[in-house]
């Protein structure tokens, strides 16, 4: 009875420990040094335009909350962002209804849940 108690423990232990590390929702965040963001320029219903000082603090601030959303496939429309860290340009597509977003990252294509960015928020100053 005391070696069935000690296996159940480590088992449960064990699976407990392992549960953690998948229960962690990634973000954005966990791929691209969103801060260092320098610019941005927007094309949606308003047109194409650069993002003024503002405008890129709260789009960086929304870009934080985009959830990973691993194994989608999706359609995107014409709605996107193109912006820069460290000289280095990321394209983030979104569809029309705001929903989904998809960018690539070291050639390979993320897809994440926005969770509110709405890129026809943003308009030309």
């Amino acid at each position: 009875m005391k070696n069935l108690i000690i296996i159940l423990t480590v088992t449960i232990l064990s699976a407990c420990g392992q549960g953690n590390g998948l229960s962690k929702t990634k973000t954005l965040r966990d791929f691209i040094d969103i801060p260092a963001i320098d610019k941005a320029e927007v094309s949606n219903n308003h047109g194409r335009f650069h993002l003024n000082a503002k405008q890129l603090n709260n789009f960086k601030t929304a870009l934080k909350k985009l959830s990973y959303e691993p194994n989608q496939d999706i359609y995107m429309g014409g709605k996107g962002v193109t912006f820069a860290i460290n000289k280095k340009e990321y394209h983030l597509s979104m569809r029309t209804n705001g929903e989904m977003a998809e960018i690539t990252i070291d050639n390979q294509t993320l897809v994440f849940k926005t969770n509110g960015l709405n890129l026809d928020n943003y308009e030309k100053n």
